[in-house]
């Protein structure tokens, strides 16, 4: 009897440890996700402060999922090669970086830049967070924790609009970009329990 009770509190912190990971991965998601759509409310007020072109302002929204898009297939290789979390850190980064300097942007061009940036970073992200989830869960938990990893995805994108039009109303449209970065650098914290 003494020798399953160190089993079964092995076996319990195994499975703590799995749902911490499963946190880390899906606000991961779920912060790459909302900054898809997060930008939607606040356009008109960036495309006033910085006298944008129609154009200009597309490109604002448009330049993160074009960026993002086009990489994903290529950021899910590259985990492959140097390493998951690795790479899903130095896209936490990179988003991180990215999302600070579109807050501090001097003129429409930097800002674009840099969302492109922050498309670069979510995705070198998203496909890690999948590949990590599937490895960590065993088969008869992966389908739950696949469940709840897609439905911070949809968190993400649905309350994007709504975050961006509080934040633009109580800090402007910087707040966007301010308040996710804090966020994801919480995110790269937590990825200590990450395995690789």
């Amino acid at each position: 009897m003494t020798a399953q009770a160190p089993a079964a509190s092995s076996a319990a912190s195994t499975s703590r440890r799995r749902w911490a990971i499963l946190l880390v991965l899906a606000g991961s998601q779920m912060l790459v996700q909302l900054d898809a759509t997060i930008i939607n409310t606040a356009l008109p007020a960036i495309k006033r402060a910085f006298e944008m072109s129609e154009s200009q302002s597309l490109w604002v929204a448009d330049a993160y999922m074009v960026i993002f898009g086009g990489l994903l297939l290529l950021a899910g290789a590259l985990g492959d090669r140097f390493g998951r979390r690795k790479t899903l850190i130095v896209g936490m980064a990179i988003f991180v970086a990215a999302s600070i300097a579109v807050a501090f942007s001097p003129d429409a061009n930097f800002l674009i830049v840099g969302r492109g940036l922050q498309g670069l970073g979510g995705a070198l992200v998203i496909p890690q967070t999948l590949s990590i989830l599937t490895a960590v869960f065993p088969r008869e938990e992966r389908g739950r924790a696949i469940g709840i990893w897609s439905g911070a995805l949809g968190f993400g994108m649905a309350f994007g609009p709504l975050v961006g039009g509080i934040l633009v109303d109580l800090i402007g449209w910087a707040g966007v970009f301010w308040v996710p970065a804090p966020i994801a650098a919480l995110c790269m914290f937590g990825m200590a329990v990450v395995p690789e």
